[in-house]
């Protein structure tokens, strides 16, 4: 009799623990079988070709890893919003961010006293397009060259209005502005969306934006192109002339963009993410991506050609910065 009491002891506090740890050990199976998520950070609004790049990447990311992910656009503040995002999550590579020069060079440049240090918080892994911009307006502007907009500056300086929703194109209009020697009155965007109704409308005299962004317009006639930022003609605006043949002589500014992760992120798994980006970029459905988005061209660089890039940048941008020519507005 006391045995068998006993025995009956044994056998419930083995049915209790098994109650009591089988949802946990269940849980645990289940939190393994599903990986988390990767979460890609866009510092601009839905609709650019930042935008667009980002879901591609994404979505080629997901199906190689078998890791779900989602892309969260965080505008504002000159990408300090979208840094600060990315630097308060866990350093466990679920987190990558969309960047270039306007987080890793220029904001760092024109901003004091920032909570963090971008250069060294971000860890650039790859870059993989660089772009062309287009300097567009309303289909029925006065404005039927870009020469007659520098014209206009330079009988009245800041009479004519220009627009733009990057920080990148902003730098590449500072060093338009340098070398020209004329001035705009500069009004920033948080969108591409918004900018792109003010030109239309005829409310913006010009809108500075990624050429795959301008095309649509152009096809449908609601706007124009007066010239690009690269150093030739683009191959889907091929009777657009480049901004250097256009009044601003030896004119070229074509920023990259890219992919960073916390540099907190330990070296094995920021290299492993960095391949995989990599591998990502070098497939041919991306170049026929980038062709037909006609916003890109493929630039694949990675570890000491990526930093190059870098610091050429910081070196470019830091003269316009140090001469007063681009100072925050």
């Amino acid at each position: 009799m006391k045995r068998s009491r006993a025995l009956h002891c044994i056998l419930g506090g083995l049915f209790t623990a098994v109650s009591l740890t089988l949802p946990g050990a269940m849980q645990a199976a289940q939190a393994q079988a599903t990986p988390s998520p990767i979460r890609f950070i866009v510092p601009l609004g839905p609709g650019s070709g930042g935008d667009l790049l980002v879901r591609y990447v994404a979505d080629r990311l997901g199906k190689i890893s078998g890791r779900p992910t989602f892309v969260e656009n965080r505008p504002g503040g000159d990408q300090v919003v979208a840094v600060q995002s990315l630097l308060s999550s866990p350093p466990d590579g679920s987190s990558l961010m969309l960047i270039s020069s306007a987080a890793v060079v220029i904001n760092p440049l024109l901003t004091k006293n920032m909570s963090f240090a971008a250069e060294q918080d971000i860890r650039p892994l790859v870059s993989a397009v660089t772009v062309t911009a287009a300097y567009v307006v309303a289909a029925d502007s006065p404005f039927k060259r870009m020469e007659d907009v520098f014209s206009a500056l330079r009988r009245e300086p800041k009479s004519v209005s220009l627009g733009t929703y990057s920080l990148n194109w902003e730098a590449g209009v500072a060093l338009l502005e340098d070398m020209t020697k004329v001035r705009f009155n500069f009004i920033p965007y948080k969108g591409v969306a918004q900018m792109t109704v003010d030109v239309i409308g005829g409310t913006l005299g010009v809108g500075v934006m990624d050429v795959g962004s301008a095309l649509p317009l152009v096809r449908s006639g609601k706007a124009r192109v007066l010239a690009v930022s690269g150093s030739a003609a683009h191959p889907d605006l091929p009777t657009v002339p480049p901004m250097r043949d256009s009044g601003a002589a030896n004119y070229e500014y074509l920023p990259w963009l890219g992919f960073g992760i916390n540099a907190k992120t330990p070296e094995p798994l920021a290299q492993a993410i960095e391949a995989q980006l990599t591998k990502i970029v070098m497939e041919p459905d991306f170049q026929a991506f980038a062709s037909r988005t006609g916003a890109f061209s493929v630039s694949r660089n990675t570890g000491g050609k990526l930093l190059a890039l870098v610091a050429a940048d910081r070196e470019r941008i830091g003269k316009l910065v140090r001469d007063g020519t681009f100072t925050t507005r």
